[in-house]
């Protein structure tokens, strides 16, 4: 079983939907982009409610989202925007 997951606090959530995406340094539009990290084989524990939960074995993946400015090639995480 492969295991997926992607962290998003409040901040980063509302970076995501809300502020431009613009370069600080050229003003220029930026285009999104997801890096996977390889986390390897283990366990993944996770909650479906407060009284139920589980745990898979599996490959692991983490996924973030990133911006990258097509002009000067800066990589900006949703934290710095």
């Amino acid at each position: 079983m492969t295991v997926h997951r992607m962290n998003l606090g409040w901040g980063e959530l509302f970076s995501f939907f809300f502020k431009k995406k613009v370069c600080k340094e050229c003003r220029v539009k930026l285009e999104r982009f997801k890096e996977t990290e390889d986390m390897g084989d283990g366990f993944h524990v996770y909650s479906k409610g407060p009284l139920s939960f589980g745990a898979t074995f599996g490959h692991r993946y983490e996924h973030t989202i990133k911006y990258r400015c097509p002009k000067c090639e800066k990589v900006y995480s949703l934290e710095d925007l």
